[in-house]
């Protein structure tokens, strides 16, 4: 999927908090 996504979008996309 995408890990470093957008820090607000990453949460809700697949859940993934690394962009915090």
């Amino acid at each position: 999927m995408g890990l470093v996504e957008v820090p607000s979008q990453s949460l809700t996309k697949t859940g993934t908090v690394v962009a915090t």
